[in-house]
């Protein structure tokens, strides 16, 4: 079957509600909104940027490879509980986070990656390569990734499918297991000596993208099951079950709440409790719906199925 041009695609997408050549020169900065979280700017879209981006998921970012056995954040059907589930049975730990991580993805790594996936015959478009500068253009900002735009998630999963692969066969040789949700790094093993995975991460993240990725030496914690982890918001029993931590609840309760009667104090809130990431809101919130749907019937009738429904739709993003 012969491949369709990108403009033969786009116009078939929109029917003649948008021009390609709209899309190809709009200006980024003016159909965007910028929001400051705890120094981090996020980016929200208006309508046009948003339908363009929908269109870019379609035929573009979802085409991207990534290891969907290793990294379980931004994609459907699948929960934190997914990323936490294959290190139940273990007895040691070891987690840790991306500094600032989507501001520390550059353009030259999503043009990398998108050019990575167009050679590998993964996306579908004839002329892909003719309009990769417009594509870009419309899903970086000042020469990053951005926070808010609905591509940047499934992008960071591709962007980050080497480091992938070369974290998971390190692991492998040693019998630790891996898994990833966006910038969260767990480690696990039955070897006491589960730390020797930090240099082995360092070192990946320094080669692969030049010393911009760092991990966060704050965030790296180990544990040991002689009592329950506590990971994402979830806990590990000594047992291998998983739950939901009741102060996680507790937190879900106060954001909601914030988030329908004031917004300073979400702001503050998000700060406080998630480092300024609404999208780890989101996805527990996303969580909590696969496993325990009362406890979200319960926040329905207190503040509506509407601001349930925003958390959720979010969190399928």
């Amino acid at each position: 079957m012969q491949k369709k041009s990108f403009q033969e695609t786009f116009n078939l997408y929109f029917h003649g509600k948008y021009s390609f050549e709209d899309f190809i020169n709009t200006p980024i900065k003016d159909n965007i909104t910028q929001h400051q979280f705890d120094q981090r700017t996020v980016l929200s879209a208006n309508k046009k940027l948003t339908e363009f981006h929908k269109f870019i998921n379609v035929f573009i970012v979802n085409k991207l490879t990534y290891d969907d056995s290793i990294c379980f954040s931004y994609a459907k059907n699948t929960t934190i509980r997914h990323c936490i589930e294959p290190h139940k049975n273990n007895k040691h730990f070891l987690s840790t986070d991306i500094s600032n991580f989507f501001a520390s993805i550059q353009s030259v790594d999503v043009i990398n990656t998108i050019q990575h996936n167009i050679d590998e015959g993964n996306i579908g478009i004839a002329d892909i390569d003719q309009y990769k500068d417009s594509i870009i253009k419309l899903i970086t900002f000042e020469g990053a990734l951005p926070i808010g735009f609905s591509t940047s998630g499934r992008l960071s999963n591709a962007i980050l499918f080497e480091f992938d692969k070369v974290i998971l066969t390190e692991c492998q040789s040693k019998n630790i297991t891996y898994s990833r949700y966006a910038d969260d790094l767990i480690f696990s093993s039955n070897n006491k000596n589960i730390v020797q995975v930090k240099p082995i991460v360092e070192t990946a993240l320094s080669n692969i993208f030049d010393e911009r990725l760092k991990i966060n030496d704050k965030k790296t914690k180990t544990y040991s099951k002689k009592s329950k982890i506590k990971i994402l918001g979830l806990i590990i029993t000594p047992n291998g079950d998983i739950t939901i931590d009741k102060k996680i609840k507790s937190d879900i309760q106060i954001a909601m709440h914030f988030y329908a009667n004031d917004t300073n104090k979400f702001d503050s809130f998000l700060r406080k409790r998630f480092d300024g990431n609404i999208q780890k809101i989101f996805g527990i919130v996303g969580y909590i719906n696969s496993v325990n749907k009362d406890f979200l019937n319960k926040l329905r009738k207190k503040y509506g199925n509407y601001i349930v429904d925003s958390f959720l739709r979010k969190s399928a993003k």
